[in-house]
């Protein structure tokens, strides 16, 4: 009898309401989650044909650096990915797209 009063309190309302919410959410979330990925695949395929095929005639450290971060769909896309969240620099601490445009 006390715990069927105790969830007729303003308190359990307003968590029931922000379950509620949260449910309602997650429609919204996964598509957004899905649009990303969408976007994150087109870059990376654009990507990965232009910095992940390698140029014999400009074969350097930062040439090879590079073309390791794009030579395959699913590393470009967890380079693109490392990218959008901040993380956008080589393995020698670089920044991949200073090194791209020659800075």
């Amino acid at each position: 009898a006390r715990l069927a009063r105790a969830m007729k309190s303003e308190w359990f309302r307003s968590l029931s309401e922000m379950i509620h919410g949260i449910i309602a959410g997650m429609g919204t979330l996964a598509w957004s989650f899905v649009l990303f990925i969408a976007f994150l695949y087109v870059i990376s395929l654009v990507l990965r044909e232009a910095l992940g095929r390698g140029d014999d005639s400009l074969e350097s450290e930062i040439t090879a650096e590079i073309t390791s971060l794009f030579d395959s769909v699913p590393r470009s896309m967890l380079t693109m990915f490392r990218c959008s969240f901040g993380d956008c620099n080589t393995v020698a601490g670089y920044v991949i797209f200073e090194r791209v445009l020659g800075h």
